[in-house]
């Protein structure tokens, strides 16, 4: 019997006030967290016309380093 396995999508919501570099730092941090809970994957979101989204491309907002 297989295990199932899990992932979540976090909604990339943020505030327009905040600093752009702490918003992906807490975003990486979060993905790690996930993954020590024992969450598999986590997918994100890619959404060009809000006016609070920090990024357009989930390439680069999970390409962050620590």
């Amino acid at each position: 019997m297989s295990r199932k396995r899990f992932g979540v999508f976090p909604a990339p919501l943020h505030p327009d006030d905040e600093d752009l570099s702490e918003q992906i730092h807490r975003d990486g941090g979060l993905v790690e967290h996930l993954e020590a809970l024992g969450f598999h994957e986590t997918w994100l979101g890619e959404h060009h016309c809000a006016g609070f989204e920090i990024t357009g491309s989930p390439i680069e907002h999970g390409s962050r380093r620590c």
